[in-house]
This record gives structure tokens, sequence and C-alpha cells, in this order.
């Protein structure tokens, strides 16, 4: 009998990265939330409930932004399917989609990461992977900027007077007007020895505009680091962070953004690292700033990390408070009398954009035999379920599961290892432990076998060293070093009549930082380990 395939996600109130939100502008109940790998959805009752929007792509969404009640354009950078690559638009509201031509301004398939709109509508900007784009028509023919120092552009801010930022790999630029030269920004900023700032932003928010004075800008960059401007970019000074989610050692900015509050004289600036969501108020009076005060804002129930991951935030139009958050887990609403964000949920919510790394099976040999079927996901736990996904269990972090043997006699015995945290679980994720690491930094360890796993380094003085351990990490054998190589794929065994073990992988041999050359790699472990 002929089998058929649909779509599934597990009942998990995680819903999967969301990378971008928009709001109708009339019509303040109907928000399109864009995911990262997953595809966009749409919700009508003001982010309680959301449906996939079935006419756009599976692919990751950079941006969302409505140009009208009708009129709405998506940005999009997957590399899974680069024919989907590009920008997107809609006419009916988010409902229907088409892509832009293929080719958009003779540029071939392109990232497009970032929009920005003058303040009169009459004219759009992206920020794209081949400089950027600027559309007179509502994003329905655009024409491309490519001046070497805008390549690799990742956000792109228009400010009063026909100002244009932009930020991309090779540094801060700024544009006068319509008419004038690219300039390399470098006031305020401490440069590097090529002369180029050395506070990049990746963000693709990287710039944010006060409310209030059009002219006054923010500009997050890696560090990582807050700056302001108050003459429309040319002149920049850093924010004192002290105490702030961005002042830490690691991470690097993820977004900056402003709101007006219900004050005529105040407004909020929300930024973040890597990990956490902060906000302060400031104090326009004349020509004179002042931050008032700072807030924690990433309280939440995201009991999966200890972090949201923020990549932007949704406000209500009419009281300007935090209402909807793209993260990590999905997407979360602001419970302000509790000052908490809180998941709107995943399957049963409607977002079933769960990123999976890994699905494995182990059968469970004893009393009541039955088949064990565990996930791993990015940012979104780990998950098993004994009863054909009826109900699932799960384990806060993220990665591959390993089995450590395809058989086992009881659930108490299932050994599971987790690649990304280096950990391994037995009983169903009741008793977690750490994975017993290679001598060396390294990657995530590969299953070849029962009982065997691998282990490549880091590159470390040149060299990318396999290690193989035969009892659960508690032990490992150094197998050998190759120069230069990164090891990219799941090494294959090969069992001989004399019990040797052949490993063949696929490996990207390097030239400097550089990926030239792919080849398949033998290695042959003799009896001792070695």
């Amino acid at each position: 009998q002929a089998q058929t395939m649909h779509q599934f996600q597990p009942e998990t109130k995680w819903g999967g990265r969301f990378t971008a939100l928009d709001r109708n502008p009339s019509l303040s109940q109907i928000i399109l939330g864009g995911s990262d790998s997953g595809g966009l959805f749409r919700s009508d009752d003001g982010g309680v409930a959301w449906a996939r929007v079935d006419s756009f792509p599976a692919m990751l969404l950079t941006d969302l932004i409505f140009l009208s009640n009708h009129v709405v354009l998506a940005a999009s950078i997957t590399d899974i399917t680069p024919v989907s690559m590009g920008i997107w638009r809609s006419i009916d509201g988010g409902l229907n989609w088409d892509r832009i031509s293929s080719d958009i301004a003779g540029t071939g398939v392109i990232q497009v990461r970032r929009f920005s709109r003058s303040e009169d509508g009459s004219k759009l900007f992206a920020a794209t992977s081949r400089g950027v784009l600027t559309s007179g028509d509502d994003g329905f023919n655009w024409v491309l900027d490519s001046s070497p120092l805008l390549e690799d552009a990742y956000s792109v801010q228009w400010l009063t007077g026909d100002v244009l930022l932009v930020a991309s790999s090779r540094g801060l630029f700024r544009r006068g007007s319509s008419t004038a030269p690219w300039v390399r920004v470098t006031q305020g900023f401490e440069l590097g020895s090529d002369g180029s700032p050395k506070n990049r932003s990746w963000s693709y928010r990287s710039f944010a505009v006060s409310p209030l004075n059009l002219g006054h800008v923010y500009y997050s960059a890696e560090g990582p680091q807050l700056y302001e401007s108050f003459d429309a970019g040319v002149n920049w000074r850093p924010v004192d962070m002290t105490g702030s989610a961005i002042d830490q050692p690691n991470g690097r900015p993820t977004l900056v953004q402003t709101v007006r509050t219900s004050a005529p004289d105040i407004f909020m600036v929300f930024y973040c690292n890597t990990w956490d969501l902060h906000a302060k108020r400031v104090r326009v009076q004349g020509q004179t700033v002042t931050y008032l005060d700072s807030t924690w804002i990433n309280k939440s129930d995201n009991d999966h990390n200890t972090n949201l991951d923020p990549t932007q935030v949704l406000f209500d139009p009419r009281t300007y408070e935090p209402d909807l958050l793209a993260a990590d887990g999905g997407i979360y609403r602001w419970n302000i009398t509790e000052q908490k964000w809180y998941s709107v949920g995943g399957r049963s919510a409607g977002l079933t954009a769960l990123q999976l790394y890994d699905v494995m099976s182990q059968q469970v040999t004893g009393n009541g035999w039955h088949e064990d079927v565990y996930y791993g996901t990015q940012d979104n736990n780990l998950g098993i379920t004994s009863d054909d996904g009826v109900t699932w269990k799960e384990l806060g972090g993220e990665g591959l599961v390993l089995p450590s043997e395809a058989y086992i006699d009881s659930d108490e015995n299932a050994r599971i290892f987790i690649s990304d945290g280096r950990t391994y679980t037995k009983g169903h994720f009741a008793d977690k432990r750490p994975w017993q690491d290679a001598p060396i930094p390294s990657a995530a360890p590969y299953f070849v076998q029962h009982n065997i796993y691998v282990q490549n380094s880091a590159i470390h003085q040149g060299q990318n060293t396999l290690f193989i351990t035969f009892d659960f990490g508690e032990t490992w054998h150094k197998l050998r070093s190759i120069d230069r190589t990164l090891v990219t794929q799941e090494p294959q065994i090969v069992r001989t009549s004399d019990q040797s073990l052949y490993l063949y992988f696929a490996a990207w041999v390097l030239d400097g930082n550089i990926c030239c050359r792919r080849g398949l790699v033998q290695v042959r472990v003799s009896h001792d380990g070695s």
C-alpha cells in the first residue's frame, strides 16, 4: 500500500528561530513574521494565532516592510535554494507573493539583508551582498549602486537631507546626498592599521534613528559597542554601556531600535549583544540629550536557554510599549504587568519553523518493545518520543543527537550524545553529564560505528588532529595530524578481515584561510588505536 508523507512538528512551545516582524500600518492586528528556515507566517489577531503563508517558499527571511496596507516586501538570503534569494513582493497584504526578477538590476542572484525607506516614502533602499539597491516605485524596479565600498552590505539607513548610511563588511560609509560620493566614516572610531574603523557591524539592524531628531542616529558595532551621532552620521561617539547588556566581553550586536514614549521629550533605545535585550530612556531638551535609566527586558519563560538572542522588537502603535519579539525560541509576547516575555507557542499557535539538525531512532528490545525517536534543533531544544509522536519530552539546548548503539534493552540504558553541548544523557534525558573532550579543543564528535566516535580538532598550529575513542570519551587516541585540513562530513568506517579500521571522510584543504581544494581522506586505525 502506498504511503503518504506530510509535514509534522512535535508539540512544543517553541516555534523555531524568527528573524523579522512587521505590522500592517492601518490594520494593526495583521502581523507578518519571517523565520530562519521555515518561511513566512501571518497573524490576523495581533500575534496570538499564526498560519504559514503557503505562497512563500521556506527560506531564511532577513527583513519585512509594509509599504502600505497592501504592498509588502520581504528580503531573503537563503542559500538552500538560491533561486529563491532576493526580494519578494506582495500586493494583497502578504497573502500572495511574487519574486522580483531573478536578475535584480543586472546583479544576478544576490542576498538581500535589510530595507530602509525615506521619510516621505518616495525612495526605498536595500542592503545586499552586491551593494545598495534603490527603488522609486515601491520596490518593483531597482537600480544598483555597486561601489566596491558597499560590497557585502549588511544594513542601510536613510537620514534627513537624503543622507544614506551603509554598514558593510568593509566598515561604515556615508553619502551626503543622492549625488555625493561615498565616504568612509572614521570620526569617533578606533582605527585599525589599514586606517579603517575596527568597529564594524555584522547586524542587519545596525542603525536606529531617534524619533525626536532625525539627525540623531545610533550604530551598533562588533565589540560589541553602541555609538551615536548628532550630525547625521559625520561624527560619532560611544554611548556609555556600563552595566548594560552590551557591556560584555563576548558576543556580537544583533539589533538597535528606537521608539517614542507617551512623554513628548523622551524616547527609548533598545539594543542587545548576541544574548540579551536592554533598554534606555533618553530625554531630549533642545540640543541636550540625557540618558535617564536602563532596564533589562530579556526575562522570559525561555527555559531552554539562558538567553533570548533577539533579532527584532515590534512595538504597540498606541502605547509604544514592546509588544512582540522575534528570537531564538520563536515569537514572544510582552506581559507588561509581569515585565516578562512569554512564548506565543509552537505548533499550537501555528508556528512550525523548527530548524531540525537531526532525527535518529533507537530500538528498545526489553519488555514492551518500542522505538525511541530523538530530534535535535538549533536553539529550540532536543526532544524524544516513545509513543510515535503523541507525547514528547524535552532537554534544553541544541545540537545533534548521536546514538551510542542502535539497540538497547531498556530506556534506563539509553545513552545519547549531544554534539553541540558536548554532553551525553542517559535514561531519556534523566541524567546529563559532560562529554570528555579530546585533548585539543575540537569540533563536535562524529559517531561512526557502535561505541566508536571520532573528533577532529580546530586547526591548531596549522594542523587538524583526529582523535578516536572506543569508551564514550573516557580515553582518546590520537590518529594523525593533517596539514591545513578541515573535516566536513561524518566519517564512514570500513573494518577489514584483519580487524583493522579505515575511516573515510570528505575534507577541505586550506590555503591560508581559504578553502581551495576538496578531497577524500583515508585514515587507517591500527589495533592499538593509533
